[in-house]
């Protein structure tokens, strides 16, 4: 995740470290399931 640049404030000001971790599982979950669906399908 980015920082504002226009407003020169880092990710740590706009992010807390909860939202970071739930978009970390979130990725990590369709990371999984796309995985799913391509190893299904070329098997």
């Amino acid at each position: 995740m980015y920082g504002d640049e226009t407003a020169l404030k880092p990710p740590s000001a706009l992010f807390r470290r909860e939202d970071a971790l739930e978009a970390l599982r979130r990725a990590e979950e369709a990371f999984g399931l796309c995985r799913r669906l391509v190893t299904d399908w070329t098997s």
